[in-house]
């Protein structure tokens, strides 16, 4: 086409061995910056000599792999200690260093930690959460833990809409009522597994939650009679989605000044 070209723009794609293996996983790469090099300019220069053209500059836009190995960690301040309040004993020269009291009055830290700076940030980070792990031991476990008694029943809920599904189709052997508990069981072990968790976490016995539990149990329970008694599936789906609007209910009208206090007691 008659096309001086002098510059020849690669792209981007090289690489970045993250895991430093050195491999084919998605987080390494097996070939050196220089063997990407030699691969780029010898397809280029191969193609020249062979159009009998002059080598052009080559340019790549390898951002990536500049960028990879700096990092930047933005943290957000939850909490500040301060001494303001402690008076300190002003040095002299005839006040020995090494002197223990000297030591505990101005916090002095070896110069062996200020040069590990891991260990000074994880010994700041033990002493904040150390008092309440210590009194929280129990909760503190179940917090990390005890998303799992929600999570199961959520996956059987899923189960049991795809028999709905195949039901509603005529594709499953599966009688209505059938149909309806195996929705209805996943919803009432979901409901009961929240107020369980509220109720272990803060430490709090609500009678109001009772009633709510029971006014829950009713509705699930009007559900799966009316399968019984020869409703649709459809109809008692329905009536059944209303199970979670009793919490809703009674959270936003009473529940909630419940948890308030709760939380105040923690």
């Amino acid at each position: 086409m008659g096309v001086d070209v002098t510059h020849v723009d690669v792209g981007g794609g090289l690489g970045v061995d993250y895991d430093g293996s050195q491999s084919t996983s998605q987080a390494s790469v097996n070939y050196s910056l220089q063997e990407y090099a030699n691969d780029v300019v010898y397809t280029l220069a191969e193609s020249c000599r062979e159009h009998e053209l002059p080598m052009p500059h080559i340019i790549s836009e390898s951002g990536r792999a500049l960028t990879a190995h700096h990092a930047l960690l933005l943290l957000s301040v939850i909490d500040v200690e301060s001494q303001a309040d402690n008076v300190m004993p002003e040095l002299t020269d005839d006040d020995d260093a090494d002197s223990p009291g000297l030591r505990r009055a101005y916090k002095v830290v070896p110069l062996t930690r200020l040069d590990d700076r891991r260990t000074t940030l994880q010994g700041a980070y033990a002493n904040n959460i150390s008092d309440n792990a210590v009194r929280s031991r129990q909760r503190i476990f179940l917090f990390a833990h005890g998303h799992f008694l929600i999570f199961a029943p959520l996956a059987a809920l899923g189960a049991g809409l795809h028999v709905a599904a195949y039901a509603l189709e005529g594709e499953a052997e599966v009688s209505d009522t059938g149909v309806v508990l195996s929705v209805a069981i996943p919803v009432a072990l979901f409901i009961l597994a929240i107020f369980v968790l509220y109720a272990l976490l803060t430490r709090t016995y609500d009678p109001f939650h009772l009633l709510l539990l029971a006014l829950t149990a009713a509705v699930i329970a009007a559900s799966v009679l009316l399968a019984v008694a020869g409703a649709s599936v459809a109809l008692c789906l329905l009536v059944l989605t209303l199970a979670p609007v009793v919490t809703i209910v009674g959270y936003e009208t009473i529940g909630h000044r419940h948890m308030a206090e709760a939380l105040d007691r923690l």
